[in-house]
């Protein structure tokens, strides 16, 4: 087992400590904050990158400007809609709130790469590594920022739930049938769904 491994483990074993030692009510939602907002700035320096090609045409670039469309499109829904405050008082919360956030930049590194190779590609179709990696990471960033307000809130009863299920639902679909479009035409599809996750996300409201 290496040391990373080593790293990861002891708070999976550690669940009765965990609602025993006190935490601060808003530093540990400062610290994810951060890392989220580190994990978003790779990817727009991942698009950046991928605009530096001496080879890049009018395709490409506006597969980079969608790139940029969805990192701004994944800060909004965790900054504006997901409840990422501390983790609640359940027995395994606090595991949840920290592996949850695990897959939330999971999700976003993976849609930056993919964008990454969205660009390389531009009016080429995006080899199946690429379309894994942007609708994978999108459908993944969803799915994880909704078990990280499970962690805080404890309640599944949030209509956001079903609208961020039924967008990586459509994530997942569109990576298995986008297989002969342009790259830039799958990263349009990609940011049109964020963009609709975002808008049935404004348009709900507050949890009930």
């Amino acid at each position: 087992m290496c040391s990373s491994d080593l790293e990861l483990t002891p708070p999976l074993r550690s669940s009765e400590a965990f609602r025993l030692v006190p935490f601060h009510a808003s530093h540990i939602p400062e610290r994810f904050n951060g890392f989220t907002i580190i994990a978003l700035g790779e990817t727009v320096a991942l698009v950046a990158a991928g605009l530096t090609s001496s080879h890049l045409g009018p395709a490409g670039v506006a597969t980079a400007v969608l790139g940029f469309l969805i990192a701004a499109g994944l800060w909004w829904l965790y900054f504006a809609f997901s409840d990422a405050t501390a983790p609640a008082g359940g027995r395994f919360a606090a595991q949840i709130y920290a592996y949850g956030h695990l897959l939330v930049f999971a999700g976003i590194t993976a849609a930056g790469a993919g964008t990454l190779l969205a660009i390389r590609a531009a009016g080429a179709p995006l080899p199946p590594g690429g379309r894994a990696a942007l609708c994978g990471g999108a459908c993944g960033f969803l799915v994880a920022i909704t078990v990280v307000q499970f962690a805080a809130a404890q309640r599944w009863r949030d209509r956001r739930v079903l609208t961020r299920l039924a967008i990586a639902a459509l994530l997942v679909a569109e990576a298995l049938t986008v297989r002969g479009l342009p790259a830039v035409a799958v990263t349009a599809c990609t940011t049109a769904l964020l963009i609709c996750a975002i808008v049935l996300e404004a348009a709900v409201g507050p949890a009930t």
